[in-house]
């Protein structure tokens, strides 16, 4: 577990210091939104959601993984969060 925070670490320095986009790849929802600006949730090599972390919540990426893990049970729970957010922004005057 601390070689991961090291990593995380070293990850956040570089795109602090360099200004750089990194793409990272992890399981562990903690560090997604610990580390990412962005979460592109992929599903069978395509994305089913494409989210501001700040935009979403760790309890809406779960509800998509455990929307029964089939393609069209999971581009379905990904467009109502998609959905949620685009009516948030509606609300906030963002758009």
């Amino acid at each position: 577990m601390r070689e991961g925070a090291n990593v995380l670490g070293l990850i956040q320095n570089l795109r602090r210091q360099r200004n750089v986009s990194i793409i990272l790849i992890v399981h562990n929802y903690n560090q997604v939104f610990e580390v990412c600006d962005r979460i592109n949730f992929l599903h069978s090599g395509e994305i089913v959601l494409d989210a501001s972390t700040s935009d979403t919540t760790e309890e809406e990426l779960i509800r998509i993984v455990k929307s029964g893990l089939g393609r069209e049970a999971i581009a379905a729970a990904a467009a109502e969060v998609q959905r949620q957010l685009g009516k948030a922004e509606e609300d906030s005057g963002s758009i």
